[in-house]
């Protein structure tokens, strides 16, 4: 038999099976990034609004390590498309990964992938179908990209290179995630390892694009994150650059290939660590359990938002040469009325609210990839009660997101405090407005944990509902949508603080409304088969 012999069937069935994530993906990716194209068109209508701006900006050097440098200050395109241009390098990433790795080692390690090769199936045809539908995620993302930004009024080939870009990228991550899983042998080592190469990617350019010109600049070169930045959409759309990306893919995946060629089915090139002889006496509770199956999770969040946390404080106090009276008109929108930088910070907890949702959920939804590996099945088959099983990873989530939000908050604290001379006073005053935000939350956590005591299988409908919050919120005021539509979000909801007062009303509601959802959760799930 051929080794590539089925692939275009392994192909369709990828495609099937991601016929929602990939869409949803693309098309997020693409409207936050024409959104934010547009309001900066209505933010700075003149080149000398734009040119203060993007100065100012680029000036300061924790945002040059968190977005890069701009270019050509004068470019309409380079301001609006400066964050996007490394977060959504950073997110297309993810998504090749979590495409070829869900067709990859996940399929391997739940036995799908040895039931799907005992008929008529090479031995390279599954590796090969993730690779494919990889290649075709990104691609779709970065064509969707570049046609927005040209519909909302940027130049097209410089909006096709930064589509390219990103593209590019894309694939460079779908040829080392595909090598990454020949090499381990479990699901969650081949996302840690990704995610670990994607970071210290991250870091790496914001390094080399602090360090300005010079041998500074090469960390950013050998950055796969700092390629889409050296590219310079906008600013002379430096097209060769992405021969570096696509002459590096084929040599991972060859490497890929040549191992998966070498490996049984089930097994990594490296081998697996073996555990101590007897496990630890906590992990003979469900409660030990879980944190022992979340603690690592939580302290990568944990290290994100600290970081998050020392940059927001760093740069927020140059927020005033930052924005012109138009920018201060729509942050007032978002993050209520007060002076600008209790604005800026209100709209910057938001967004962090935001973010943090996501681990809530995916903390939550630990439950159904236990139930999926049939692990909840032995825990239950103990003493351990649904309940008590639910609450062991529902508590950790909410305790969790609450924990982000209060270290983030604090972070932002000490370094702005240390450039203004009251850390205790900028402490008691940036803490609590971080905690007013987990109310919200906690809502998005119970939303999941109900969802999936409904049903397995519908917990991951909670991501679609915080992608439609996040929606509501970047989107809203611009399309002019309803008062009733945008306050579907819980986060319409939460306090605007610091630049407005906390109020005892909005934050009683939301938690009752999240503690309601997680007990419903926790009847539901009472009524359900376990499978």
């Amino acid at each position: 038999m051929r080794p590539y012999t089925g692939t275009g069937t392994m192909v369709r069935l990828a495609l099937r099976r991601d016929r929602v994530l990939i869409p949803l993906w693309a098309v997020i990716l693409s409207a936050v990034v024409a959104s934010s194209v547009a309001a900066t068109v209505d933010l700075y209508p003149d080149l000398a609004g734009r040119r203060a701006a993007a100065l100012a900006a680029d000036a300061a050097p924790a945002a040059r390590f968190m977005y890069g440098p701009i270019h050509d200050p004068s470019s309409l395109g380079g301001l609006a498309t400066w964050k996007m241009g490394t977060m959504g390098a950073v997110f297309v990433a993810f998504l090749a990964m979590t495409v070829v790795r869900r067709h990859t080692r996940t399929d391997e390690e739940t036995g799908r992938l040895e039931l799907v090769t005992a008929g008529l199936l090479g031995k390279r045809a599954t590796l090969t179908a993730g690779v494919i539908v990889s290649v075709v995620a990104v691609v779709v993302t970065a064509l969707l990209t570049a046609v927005g930004n040209t519909a909302v009024g940027l130049q097209a080939s410089s909006s096709l290179a930064f589509g390219a870009a990103w593209a590019a990228v894309g694939i460079f991550f779908t040829a080392l995630t595909a090598l990454v899983a020949q090499l381990t042998q479990s699901a969650r080592a081949c996302a840690g390892t990704v995610a670990a190469v994607v970071g210290a990617s991250y870091a790496l350019r914001g390094v080399g694009d602090v360090s300005g010109e010079g041998w500074g600049r090469v960390l950013s070169w050998l950055s796969p994150i700092g390629w889409p930045v050296e590219v310079r959409p906008y600013a002379g759309d430096r097209w060769w650059v992405l021969l570096i990306p696509l002459a590096l893919s084929p040599l991972l995946l060859g490497a890929a290939f040549a191992f998966q060629d070498r490996r049984d089915l089930g097994e990594g090139i490296v081998p697996t660590r073996p555990g101590p002889e007897r496990a630890s006496p906590t992990l003979s509770t469900p409660w030990g359990l879980a944190w022992r199956l979340q603690r690592s999770m939580l302290a990568g969040w944990l290290a994100a938002v600290t970081f998050l946390g020392l940059v927001l404080g760093s740069i927020v106090s140059n927020v005033d040469q930052m924005v012109t009276p138009q920018t201060r008109e729509f942050l007032e929108k978002l993050g209520g009325t007060g002076s600008l930088l209790d604005v800026f910070l209100s709209v910057e907890f938001s967004i962090a609210a935001l973010a943090i949702s996501g681990y809530a959920i995916a903390s939550v939804l630990r439950l159904s990839s236990e139930e999926t590996s049939g692990h909840a099945e032995v825990v239950l088959a103990t003493a351990t009660a649904r309940r008590t099983w639910y609450a062991s990873h529902t508590v950790i989530a909410l305790a969790g997101s609450a924990a982000l939000l209060l270290v983030m908050a604090t972070a932002a604290s000490v370094t702005l405090g240390l450039q203004n001379g009251d850390i205790a006073g900028t402490l008691g005053r940036l803490v609590p407005a971080g905690l007013a935000q987990v109310p919200g939350v906690w809502v998005v956590a119970g939303l999941a944990a109900a969802l999936f005591g409904l049903a397995r299988r519908l917990g991951a409908v909670a991501w679609a509902a915080l992608v439609v919050f996040l929606l509501l919120g970047e989107l809203g005021d611009l399309f002019s949508l309803p008062e009733a539509v945008m306050r579907l979000s819980p986060f319409a909801h939460a306090p605007r603080a610091p630049a407005e007062a906390i109020t005892a009303g909005p934050v009683v509601g939301l938690l009752a409304v999240a503690l309601a959802l997680v007990a419903a959760g926790a009847a539901l799930l009472q009524r359900r088969d376990v499978t």
